[in-house]
């Protein structure tokens, strides 16, 4: 086995990745927005509605990336802490994956506001 199974993966092929990502990730949102495009008064307003979720998503991605870049930058400097977090976020995943198989989830808040 190759060091680097994955020798040929570049700017490219993560972009490429993140394009089928955007494009293919059907959240409640993105409906949302698409069909308030769709019964917007006008294709000026349609395309409006587009660009203002585009640049909300664009924002909020980027802050999302800034902030975990920061902490595993930070991370790296204790390693007791991140290890920490990790059993703990490792802990929680597992308590709320265990309530949803268990058919448990209605005491959990709603994602979705509803």
């Amino acid at each position: 086995m190759p060091d680097d199974p994955f020798p040929t993966y570049g700017r490219r092929t993560a972009f490429g990745i993140g394009m089928l990502h955007g494009i293919g990730a059907e959240t409640p949102t993105q409906v949302l927005v698409f069909a308030a495009a769709a019964g917007a008064s006008g294709a000026v307003g349609g395309v409006l509605v587009l660009v203002t979720f585009l640049v909300g998503l664009l924002a909020s991605n980027t802050l999302v990336s800034l902030a975990a870049t920061f902490g595993f930058i930070g991370a790296a400097r204790s390693f007791p802490v991140y290890a920490a977090i990790s059993v703990v976020t490792a802990a929680f995943s597992l308590v709320v994956g265990a309530l949803f198989v268990l058919g448990l989830s209605a005491g959990l808040p709603a994602l979705l506001g509803g």
